[in-house]
């Protein structure tokens, strides 16, 4: 659109900045120490491949909180506060019988980042007065689009997803340092941002990958995914 524009003579300040897998990575430094390859490290070469379903078509969400930011990135990064925190909305989900305390399945730590693998309690129904749930969501289906059983997805089958291929299997939860998480699911994907903004304050973004609704049951899901993050965000930032 604009033609013969010499970017040198505009005034603008040079930004650092690299693709990975889609992602795009800008380092403020003016001349960074190291190429975002090097910084990924290992992490990179795990997930590389990784075919990251409906891109195009985010749900977003943002709260602030008083906390420090690494109180919230480290809340979203386990699983054990579930039962105490959420005990009568997520938690039967991620907790039951069978494991108490949503153990995990697996971790990995790759140099600065890490992952998790989340279990899933493959034995859950919504209750009998939770109507908006069991309209919207189908049997064992979740809000974070978990696997039914026998189910193999691109998202699955790849070898860094939930590397111990357990049958019990929920999400990952793959933290890049220092405040970026991406979460996987058998059919989803989301990410958390963690933006500090004084030692006691926090803006957290989140952004939930969804289809586009063609139908009135998955607009429904998109609306009741907006409400449940928001109480859900809520309630962890204020416990």
């Amino acid at each position: 659109m604009f033609f013969n524009l010499d970017k040198k003579k505009c005034g603008l300040t040079p930004v650092a900045m690299e693709v990975w897998e889609g992602w795009v990575f800008i380092n403020l430094q003016p001349n960074p120490e190291v190429s975002l390859r090097e910084f990924l490290g290992p992490f990179g070469e795990a997930f590389s491949g990784v075919v990251y379903p409906y891109p195009e078509n985010a749900i977003v969400m943002r709260g602030e909180f008083n906390a420090n930011w690494k109180a919230g990135a480290d809340a979203f990064s386990e699983a054990y506060h579930l039962s105490s925190i959420h005990p009568r909305t997520v938690a039967p989900i991620y907790a039951g019988k069978e494991n108490p305390y949503s153990r995990l399945v697996g971790a990995v730590v790759y140099g600065a980042h890490r992952m998790i693998a989340t279990w899933l309690n493959r034995e859950y129904q919504p209750g009998p007065n939770s109507k908006v749930e069991r309209w919207v969501y189908p049997a064992v289906a979740t809000i974070t689009g978990t696997n039914q059983e026998g189910q193999k997805t691109p998202l699955t089958a790849h070898p860094a997803i939930n590397p111990s291929k357990s049958d019990a299997w929920a999400s990952d939860v793959n933290w890049i340092f220092p405040n970026w998480h991406i979460q996987i699911s058998a059919n989803r994907f989301w990410s958390h941002e963690f933006w500090p903004t004084s030692v006691n304050t926090t803006v957290w973004e989140g952004r939930f990958y969804q289809p586009a609704p063609r139908t009135a049951r998955t607009h429904s899901t998109g609306m009741v995914h907006r409400a449940d993050g928001r109480w859900h965000a809520r309630r962890s930032f204020e416990h």
